[in-house]
């Protein structure tokens, strides 16, 4: 299953700022990824960030470097799939 990723800051509970920038990090290299949560939990988008700092970076910079990443990507990550889609194999 080469077009396979995960939910971005997961789809249940909080994660807060650290583990979420993180998370878009690695999740600018899978296939597909988004940030998403389930009904009835706070919604922790890149801009709900603003106000959280590593090392007088903030949060919202990180992921947004990560998104920067993952659109760079994309054309890679498109010609990889059609290579698996007509040979076989994984991306990951």
């Amino acid at each position: 299953m080469p077009f396979s990723g995960a939910d971005i800051c997961g789809s249940v509970g909080e994660a807060g700022a650290e583990l979420c920038a993180r998370w878009h990090v690695v999740g600018s290299f899978y296939p597909f990824s988004r940030n998403f949560k389930s009904y009835g939990f706070l919604p922790e988008r890149p801009y709900d960030f603003t106000d959280d700092y590593q090392d007088d970076i903030p949060y919202v910079n990180i992921m947004k470097e990560a998104i920067h990443n993952k659109y760079s990507l994309a054309k890679y990550m498109y010609s990889q799939m059609y290579k698996i889609n007509a040979t076989g194999g994984a991306l990951i």
